[in-house]
């Protein structure tokens, strides 16, 4: 690889699965050091173990709680003295019939894909403007949320 990310310090959420862990994989290939988090710690863990790098660094973490994202930050700026680039990955989809969700099921889709995004930004740009550089990347889910199907009632 070209390393044209040595030196640089990753964060990257939900990088214990799918594209978060393809992405660890890619920035370690580039020269980075990665801190990624899961909420699934027990993935996470092997997943840092397979890696068996000094520069891939696993911490649990819930994105949708901001006490969470305090730590982490806080965790990397001491190991580390910065985050030069942000991949706020994590997040989840439910296959289900618009009409059939529950306020429970939705509250937990925009806590996770929303203001988990939302306090990654809040706590990782200070970061990035005191120092005027950095990079933050935003995935969104690839799904909608709900389907409809001509067998629902409101296309009857």
């Amino acid at each position: 690889m070209t390393e044209r990310l040595d030196g640089k310090i990753a964060l990257v959420t939900g990088g214990a699965a799918g594209i978060g862990l393809a992405t660890v994989k890619r920035f370690l290939a580039e020269g980075a050091t990665v801190v990624f988090t899961d909420i699934n710690v027990k993935a996470g863990e092997k997943v840092a173990a397979d890696l068996d790098s000094p520069k891939a660094v696993f911490m649990p973490q819930d994105v949708s709680q901001e006490a969470d994202w305090e730590k982490v930050v806080k965790a990397t700026l001491d190991k580390f003295g910065t985050i030069d680039i942000l991949f706020n990955n994590a997040g989840i989809f439910r296959l289900i019939n618009l009409p059939e969700i529950t306020e429970k099921q939705w509250d937990q889709l925009m806590n996770i894909n929303v203001k988990g995004v939302f306090f990654g930004m809040k706590h990782v740009i200070p970061i990035m403007a005191a120092k005027k550089s950095g990079a933050v990347v935003n995935t969104s889910s690839h799904r909608w949320i709900g389907r409809f199907t001509t067998s629902d009632p409101v296309w009857r």
